[in-house]
């Protein structure tokens, strides 16, 4: 009696009680959107900084990385970083927000970072 009283509870708990605690949104699924808590962040920093470099490479500008403003990271087969960063050009010394997206691969040892987009805003998403 004990034994069956046992096994129906441990069926309850598994059945009912464990997929409620899943519920909360709290972890990270794949394809799910998250916005960036730590701008900060070395791997967000890194991206950002890495952006602006190939961004200069390809269009020979001389834009100084000064901030990441704000970010969402969208968790698929990797991490796509949309990220709104502050830069300087080195000819007038402008700061000027531009909204890039970065998708990072750091497994992979060759090229873990690659640059989907990068333009300038036309006024600021803080205002």
């Amino acid at each position: 009696m004990v034994s069956t009283f046992c096994s129906i509870l441990l069926i309850f708990f598994v059945v009912l009680v464990v997929p409620i605690t899943n519920c909360d949104g709290g972890g990270y699924r794949p394809g799910g959107i998250w916005p960036i808590d730590d701008l900060n962040d070395p791997q967000v920093v890194s991206a950002a900084k890495f952006a602006v470099t190939e961004y200069n490479k390809k269009t020979n500008t001389t834009l100084n990385f000064v901030a990441v403003m704000k970010g969402k990271e969208h968790k698929v087969g990797g991490s796509l970083y949309h990220l709104v960063i502050s830069a300087k050009d080195n000819i007038n010394a402008n700061l000027k927000e531009y909204e890039i997206v970065v998708f990072a691969q750091v497994w992979l040892k060759k090229s873990p970072l690659k640059l989907e987009s990068f333009k300038q805003l036309s006024k600021s998403v803080f205002n």
